[in-house]
């Protein structure tokens, strides 16, 4: 079964390896070709914490945007999975629609919200999946990535119906063979508003400390403002017909927090790269979701100018 990742950065090399360590034929799409000429002459690399191997993965097909015509394998991929930057996800879908195959399905791991929507306006809404992870991944450099603990990935079709939902079965399969523990939604847009929850906390504060995951649940200061972050998320969702329970949101948080202690968020590994954050699509998007409800969201407002304020320095 061909799979494609679009997108080579933690997520995406680290889902592509163990993928093709499990023995699915993949194909890795990016725009940057030096990265792309990095992992077609080395293996992926995946390491613990620690900087231990515990994987190598190859062979994989690798591809720019403008090779995509002569790509027979990806024309011929049944999952697309796109694990782009959420700013890029309208440039990446333009990119590919037209070398997709009617019959396959598109899907979002993608960090923040608004991705379904994106895809909807080059892909049928029958064909998209959405899902979430909760794995921890820290890019160290083109084709090496730690894995910086173990989560929960759940995915679902964004137009849920039960006559649809075998379709998804081989992807599940693929992921629980590949060592990803894995479950089936029927309502990804709840599964997202909860990660947007997660992401709404962890990543604004670790860039704008500068610091790894579990910095937050040694702090009962940050604590107390995750609090705060977590009810106003709840607050928005909730007015998007989303029920979610603030006290096990936050809890979901230290969670996720303390299962990730030693990675790095994805905003934190953009901010010390000097790149643009997804901030937009997480913060931005609850403070605007809660301004346009007449809702109270000051913190996640706050956050998202103290991380915009970082990417312009």
């Amino acid at each position: 079964m061909n799979i494609a990742i679009i997108g080579a950065g933690a997520t995406g090399l680290l889902f592509a390896a163990y993928l093709s360590h499990a023995g699915y034929s993949i194909v890795i799409l990016d725009t940057d070709e030096a990265k792309i000429n990095s992992i077609t002459d080395n293996d992926i690399k995946v390491l613990s914490p620690a900087r231990d191997e515990i994987l190598r993965a190859s062979p994989y097909e690798t591809l720019l945007p403008a090779h995509l015509e002569k790509s027979n394998k990806f024309k011929n991929c049944k999952y697309y999975i796109f694990c782009v930057k959420s700013f890029s996800t309208k440039n990446a879908a333009e990119s590919i629609c037209k070398f997709v195959n009617p019959d396959s399905i598109v899907a979002t791991l993608q960090n923040g919200a608004g991705n379904i929507e994106t895809l909807s306006a080059f892909f049928k809404l029958d064909n998209i999946a959405a899902g979430t992870t909760t794995e921890g991944a820290t890019l160290l450099e083109p084709g090496i990535v730690i894995h910086g603990g173990k989560g929960s990935t759940f995915i679902g079709l964004a137009a849920s119906s039960a006559t649809h939902i075998p379709r998804l079965n081989p992807l599940i399969a693929a992921f629980e063979k590949a060592g990803f523990k894995t479950s089936y939604t029927d309502n990804p847009r709840k599964m997202i508003w909860e990660k947007l929850a997660v992401n709404a906390s962890i990543n604004p504060i670790t860039s704008i400390l500068k610091t790894n995951n579990g910095a937050i649940i040694e702090n009962n200061y940050l604590k107390n403002l995750i609090k705060i972050i977590t009810a106003e998320v709840c607050l928005a969702a909730n007015n998007d017909s989303i029920k979610l329970n603030p006290d096990e949101m936050y809890n979901k948080v230290l969670e996720v927090a303390e299962n990730t202690k030693a990675n790095k968020s994805s905003m934190l590994q953009d901010i010390l790269a000097g790149k643009k954050t997804e901030i937009e699509n997480i913060s931005g998007f609850v403070a605007k979701a809660a301004e346009n409800a007449g809702l109270p969201a000051k913190a996640n407002l706050a956050l998202f100018l103290l991380v915009k304020a970082l990417e312009s320095r």
